[in-house]
């Protein structure tokens, strides 16, 4: 009797507990608003909805695959018992979350002189970029100047934009997204969080931007086609990251991203203001393609009180840097990692077993003419493999600059100069010209359309 009674009181205690996860929201483009996005059936449709819900700790965000949406995400918290998860659900390719406004129709356009069309509505938010199946724009600062084909100027004040073309630019390309100068998902103060299984694109700001964040997991997610828009508070210079983590950032997880094409850096933790802590921060299983600056980034010039502590970037691919769309920009400099200024305490910054392909070298790195800053000390670079391409092979692989220019460069042969130079530490780490397993392809714009993303164009190297 004394044990059917304990059997009796496993399951009601078993009955009443409550569950660990939360409830699903379902957003597909063939759903409503009006509807509560608790079924497939009845999902809701827009972004915007999407960022009314109160969503609480343990909910799912779930997008249905093969649709695509236009605007941002703004993250939700949970708590250190559940996350909030967003992610995908069904077959076929990953949701598409656009940073653009898409034109496919000859009426968006009129033409105002010989080879100049105007976008016939007003945008409030600046564009950034052009994408086509075809072509990729050129942003103009002065709208006389643009005099090629699919150079744009943004006019700040009446809000309109421009394009050259000798006709009507969809008779042309068919189909235009105009990227908008705005973040495609953005976190600020907000944690326990996870994003998966999402394709984001065509934004002339950043990919994702967390800002004041902890315990985020951003895992197997593409992110292309990112930047080119004006960059706060400076004139006529353009920016745009693949990932962006700024300010306060504790415990992250960036890992089995696909990130290409970035107008900017593929992937980077920085700050300049306030009192920044970046601390705890793993970036691994990457693959970073064709981004103008730099693969990866890392600085924290914040104030007093600053720190980066336990950072490791680890088992990442990353190839072609200072290529892609963003060699445009007339600042490109095409090297996988950058370490730029930091006041910042530093402790533990680890780089290992990455593959690194291609590019003008390996590190660059902010450093007066006679030494190097005390906190390289807490770098290490081990077990990495650098292939450099043959012509670049006596250019620099590290290089030490300042505010001015070059103050020490050291080539592919030179590592243990550079680590009696720079305290930074190597170990067991080839570095070798490039040795292609297979021809490279030339960069054929329309085989890279974000819509159908491309397979790398080389067989990379495994460690």
């Amino acid at each position: 009797m004394m044990k059917l009674f304990h059997f009796f009181l496993f399951i009601s205690t078993f009955v009443i507990q409550p569950t660990i996860y939360g409830q699903k929201y379902y957003i597909s483009t063939n759903g409503d608003d009006s509807y509560n996005g608790k079924t497939p059936q009845t999902a809701i449709k827009t972004l915007s909805h999407l960022n009314k819900l109160d969503l609480k700790p343990g909910d799912t965000v779930c997008f249905r695959r093969g649709d695509e949406w236009f605007g941002t995400i703004f993250l939700q918290s949970g708590n250190k018992h559940k996350k909030i998860h967003y992610t995908s659900y069904g077959k076929g390719s990953k949701p598409v979350i656009n940073g653009s406004i898409r034109s496919t129709s000859e009426q968006d356009w009129i033409q105002v002189e010989k080879n100049l069309w105007r976008y016939n509505k007003v945008l409030t938010k600046e564009v950034g970029n052009l994408i086509s199946p075809q072509n990729i724009g050129k942003k103009k600062w002065d709208k006389k100047d643009c005099n090629q084909d699919m150079d744009f100027y943004y006019d700040k004040n009446k809000h309109l934009l421009f394009v050259c073309a000798p006709k009507n630019p969809i008779c042309l390309w068919k189909i235009l997204d105009l990227a908008l100068n705005q973040t495609i998902i953005y976190g600020n103060s907000v944690g326990h969080i996870e994003i998966s299984n999402l394709s984001i694109q065509n934004g002339a700001a950043h990919g994702i931007q967390l800002e004041n964040c902890f315990n985020i997991d951003i895992n197997n997610t593409e992110i292309s086609w990112i930047g080119g828009g004006s960059c706060p508070r400076l004139k006529n210079v353009r920016y745009g990251n693949g990932i962006e983590l700024w300010g306060n950032n504790t415990n992250i997880f960036i890992e089995r991203n696909y990130i290409h094409d970035i107008y900017d850096t593929g992937i980077t933790n920085q700050s300049h203001s306030a009192i920044a802590k970046q601390e705890n921060i793993i970036y691994k299983y990457n693959k970073i393609e064709d981004c103008a600056m730099y693969s990866f980034e890392i600085w924290n010039n914040g104030h007093n009180g600053s720190s980066m502590k336990n950072i490791t970037f680890a088992e990442n691919i990353c190839s072609n840097s200072g290529c892609g769309w963003g060699r445009q920009r007339p600042d490109k400099v095409g090297f996988h990692i950058n370490f730029g200024k930091t006041n910042a305490m530093v402790e533990n910054i680890t780089i290992y077993k990455n593959v690194f392909f291609k590019g003008n070298g390996l590190i660059l790195a902010y450093s007066s003419q006679e030494s190097a800053p005390n906190w390289f000390r807490e770098i290490t670079l081990s077990n990495n493999k650098y292939f450099a391409a043959k012509e670049n092979i006596h250019s620099a692989c590290f290089l030490f600059c300042d505010s001015i220019g070059p103050t020490n460069i050291f080539d592919i042969y030179q590592s243990k100069l550079c680590q009696d130079f720079s305290g930074i530490i190597f170990k067991n780490n080839i570095i070798n010209t490039i040795i292609l397993i297979s021809q490279q392809k030339s960069l054929n714009r329309k085989s890279r359309r974000p819509n159908n993303p491309r397979k790398p164009d080389t067989i990379y190297y495994r460690i």
